[in-house]
């Protein structure tokens, strides 16, 4: 009896230290970086109502993306003064679109292009400042 104690009790110093010596793997994977790069319109841009603004963009990510949307907000009061959306299934693609100016007075706005990475909701964003004149 006294040896079956014993290899109970060495077995179980020995299990003991291959339990600690594991370690868990905590890490998780990083973030992809993901490149939006907005050529049109460029900071600080100012639009005459009645002219188109092309907005033209080209996003770059080591994974494939699941669309984008861009928006011009007011950035006195958050409204959303235009907007469009696209879906794509590709890691690079080029972002084009028109905005034709409608505001009424003097407009400090941003436009803003959000880049849907997961259905999870993992998003990239980029924004650029622009003033919208009637």
């Amino acid at each position: 009896m006294k040896n079956v104690n014993r290899y109970i009790k060495y077995g179980l110093i020995i299990a003991l230290g291959i339990v600690s010596s594991c370690k868990r793997n905590d890490t998780t994977a990083p973030e992809p970086t993901i490149n939006i790069n907005i050529q049109s319109p460029t900071e600080g841009a100012v639009v005459t109502g009645g002219n188109t603004l092309h907005i033209s963009a080209e996003v770059n990510s080591p994974v494939d993306l699941h669309g984008y949307e861009w928006k011009i907000r007011d950035k006195d009061n958050g409204t959303e003064i235009g907007s469009g959306e696209g879906h794509v299934h590709e890691k690079n693609f080029t972002i084009n679109a028109d905005y034709t100016g409608n505001v009424t007075k003097v407009t400090n706005a941003e436009l803003e292009i959000t880049v849907i990475v997961s259905h999870d909701g993992e998003q990239a964003n980029k924004k650029v400042n622009i003033t919208l004149n009637p």
